[in-house]
């Protein structure tokens, strides 16, 4: 919803809000502005009066697992502030765990660069002689490009469980795309442009979902919504300094009229960003305990099932022997 929501932001802005014809004068935006609210009442009101503590059926087994564990029953019977400091003594080892800060290191970084540049898009593609129009076709093409990345990869994921792959794959994507981009960020290239905003928003979007799978892999059985909770905040609270920061420095290139060269600062930082992100995730190797706990419960539920008496032919009762119950051999594999 956050990503829809966003690609039809970058369609409708441009159309709402507008500039006169001398250029100085803005209309438009107290549309905007209190259709912007309305909104978010109607989202608050239903998220107060209509959200749900969890989903009828959980999405996995080591989720049922989790319910159902006694840990999850004792969070229920503790009070307010019991849960509190349990909060808190999970949130410190998830901060003392390295693969866990990996996550949240590039996690920070590509969320609030990827927010960051839809904020700034107008202005870094202005100074190429790209309109309000161009900027939000160029949007609209990285969130739905996006939507069919993050569709692809959740297959990927959900039936191959490959979650660090699919982490690593994107980041190496992202890199090329906006190499791409800022190589082509020329006037009259538009064609160009489209293609290398698609690349980067199909493997840009992804890394939202393979961050938060490959931490909840990683932190089980620590409750889920508590390592993506901190994720997230990362991301968005860095992406209020890494809005301020590109909008001034594609301020910056506006000197170097009348159009500014492939390498300016801003470029330099958004290619530089991606490039550390990416050799941080190279070497990221997290291990999946959710699927580890869950294909031991399936190897112990499968050895109780083989592990049956065995029936004597002629009488029909079961032949006591003195080494216990016969395992009765059978073609099922167990799960490595």
């Amino acid at each position: 919803a956050n990503l829809v929501g966003a690609a039809l932001g970058q369609v409708i802005s441009p159309m709402v809000v507008t500039l006169d014809d001398d250029g100085k004068h803005v209309t438009g935006m107290s549309a905007m502005l209190i259709g912007q609210g309305l909104l978010t009442l109607i989202s608050t009101l239903s998220v107060v009066f209509a959200f749900e503590s969890r989903p009828p059926t959980p999405p996995n087994w080591g989720q049922v697992l989790l319910i159902n564990s006694e840990n999850a029953h004792e969070r229920m019977e503790k009070s307010f502030a019991e849960n509190l400091k349990e909060l808190y003594k999970d949130n410190v080892d998830l901060m003392k765990d390295g693969d866990f800060c990996n996550l949240l290191f590039v996690m920070t970084i590509a969320l609030a660069l990827f927010n960051s540049l839809l904020t700034v898009l107008n202005q870094w593609v202005f100074f190429y002689g790209y309109d309000d129009d161009d900027a939000g076709y160029f949007g609209a093409v990285i969130i739905g490009a996006g939507l069919v990345g993050a569709g692809v990869a959740a297959f990927a994921m959900d039936t191959y469980k490959v979650y660090r792959q699919v982490l690593k794959a994107a980041f190496v994507g992202v890199l090329g795309a906006i190499i791409l981009v800022t190589l082509s960020m020329k006037p009259n290239n538009g064609g160009v442009l489209l293609i290398g905003f698609a690349l980067f928003g199909f493997f840009a979007l992804p890394i939202l979902p393979a961050v938060i799978e490959n931490a909840v892999e990683l932190t089980y059985p620590t409750p889920e919504e508590t390592s993506t909770v901190i994720l997230f905040c990362g991301g968005n609270v860095f992406g209020i300094f890494t809005t301020l920061g590109l909008s001034q420095l594609v301020k910056m290139s506006k000197a170097s009229q009348p159009f500014p060269e492939p390498f300016t600062m801003t470029n330099i930082v958004l290619v530089g960003s991606v490039v550390v992100c990416t050799f941080a995730v190279l070497f990221y190797n997290g291990s999946y305990k959710r699927l580890e706990k869950e294909k031991e419960t399936e190897n112990e539920a499968m050895r109780r099932n083989l592990q049956e008496p065995l029936l004597d032919e002629t009488s029909g009762t079961t032949k006591e022997l003195d080494e216990g119950p016969v395992v009765v051999t059978s073609p099922v594999i167990l799960v490595k």
